[in-house]
């Protein structure tokens, strides 16, 4: 594995860093449903049987599509 991708994140550690550095307010429970309908970052690693790991900056870019700009009030 490339030594780049570390340090490597568990999904409990990824909802905590993307609410830490965006602001938004993702749940665990929204980045495992994301998971299962192919929407969520895939894993950079898998430990043991089932523990999934991110990168930081697959986190990043993921909690960034999640976000939508505002529309303009009319007036």
């Amino acid at each position: 594995m490339d030594d780049s991708k570390f340090p490597l994140l568990t999904r409990r550690q990824l909802v905590e860093l993307v609410r830490q550095k965006t602001g938004i307010p993702i749940t665990y429970s929204r980045l495992m449903k994301d998971g299962m309908e192919g929407r969520a970052p895939k894993p950079a690693a898998i430990f043991g049987r089932r523990q999934h790991l991110y990168t930081e900056a697959d986190g990043l870019a993921y909690a960034k599509t999640l976000i939508r700009p505002s529309e303009p009030e009319a007036a």
